[in-house]
């Protein structure tokens, strides 16, 4: 196999465990993946076979791009890029026809559809397939279509209810034909974006927001003990506020300096899934609110979701390989 990660692009062993997507299921598709140039019709027959979906690609549906402050012109006896027809521009930004492409799904089971939304489990797989295939170099979104005589009525509530603009229409009788109307790219996450992230997880937005809900939190002063080396552990810990160092003793005795965590980064997540022993020392640096994640909170939560456990048990392999190296 390793020859096959190698044509994939994965021959590297730290390359490996960065997605959404278990990488052995990529060397199904080494002979798509190891075509040079990668073409859209590759891309469509990716996606369409991974997720059981049609795929139809559109090129050239084009993207603004910034232009830095050296680039913009500026009028005046001290300005510049002011040649009509050579470097001058209006504005701030260009428009660049051939910078982003545009993906049809579909046509869709509501089922289907809403597992595409950024709310969705297949969303982050789904883009990040899609990042590996055509690099960094181009933006992509994708147009979700609803099969007409999938559109339900739009029900409001607390949980499960319409979202504006996504899963909301106004129907009083039978949808004539198929509904395009939705689109998702990865940027569609900004707007969920929160203090806490837990890319390994690959939980949807508001599952992540769930998952948080259960955390406890911690208030902890400074030079305070969060965890020591060689305990037993069975939590990990988001950090909500403040900052802490993370350190190692060696065998010798020495202690080493690691890294400084800081809000937003999280720590203890294999202690939490596969129950080892804490292999290194936080301390915070100052006054610190921390959230703690329990196995037994944990447990309860993969138990009502079972497609985030599949996800753990993948995250847990991927680890263990890595620290088997």
């Amino acid at each position: 196999s390793s020859h096959l990660y190698s044509v994939v692009g994965l021959g590297t062993p730290n390359t490996r465990g960065r997605m959404q997507v278990k990488d052995r299921a990529l060397l199904f598709y080494a002979g798509l993946l190891g075509q040079q140039p990668r073409s859209m019709a590759g891309l469509e027959r990716l996606l369409a076979d991974y997720f059981g979906a049609p795929a139809r690609g559109l090129p050239f549906s084009g993207r603004w791009h910034e232009l830095e402050e050296g680039q913009r012109t500026v009028l005046g006896e001290r300005g510049r890029n002011r040649a009509l027809g050579v470097d001058a521009t209006a504005g701030t930004r260009v428009w660049d026809q051939q910078g982003a492409f545009e993906v049809v799904l579909g046509p869709l089971t509501f089922e289907q559809f809403q597992d595409f939304l950024p709310t969705g489990w297949a969303f982050r797989p789904l883009c990040d397939l899609a990042r590996f295939y055509v690099g960094d170099e181009l933006d992509f979104a994708f147009r979700l279509t609803l099969k007409a005589s999938e559109i339900p009525p739009t029900r409001l509530g607390e949980r499960g209810g319409a979202r504006l603009g996504w899963t909301s229409w106004l129907k009083t009788e039978e949808w004539p034909d198929d509904d395009s109307q939705v689109s998702v790219s990865p940027d569609s996450l900004r707007a969920f974006a929160g203090a806490v992230d837990i890319p390994y997880f690959g939980l949807p937005p508001d599952k992540l927001a769930e998952l948080v809900g259960r955390m406890s939190v911690r208030r902890l002063k400074e030079n305070s003990f969060v965890v020591r080396q060689g305990d037993a552990g069975d939590s990990m810990f988001v950090i909500r506020r403040g900052s802490a160092r993370v350190i190692r003793r060696e065998e010798d005795g020495r202690e080493s300096y690691l890294a400084t965590l800081r809000e937003g980064d999280y720590f203890g997540e294999m202690a939490l899934i596969m129950g080892r022993a804490r292999t290194a020392t936080i301390v915070t640096l100052e006054e610190c609110e921390i959230l703690e994640l329990k196995k037994q909170d944990l447990d309860e939560f993969t138990a009502c979701y079972p497609r985030f456990a599949a996800t753990l048990r993948v995250f847990a392999e991927a680890r263990l390989k890595k620290s088997k190296r």
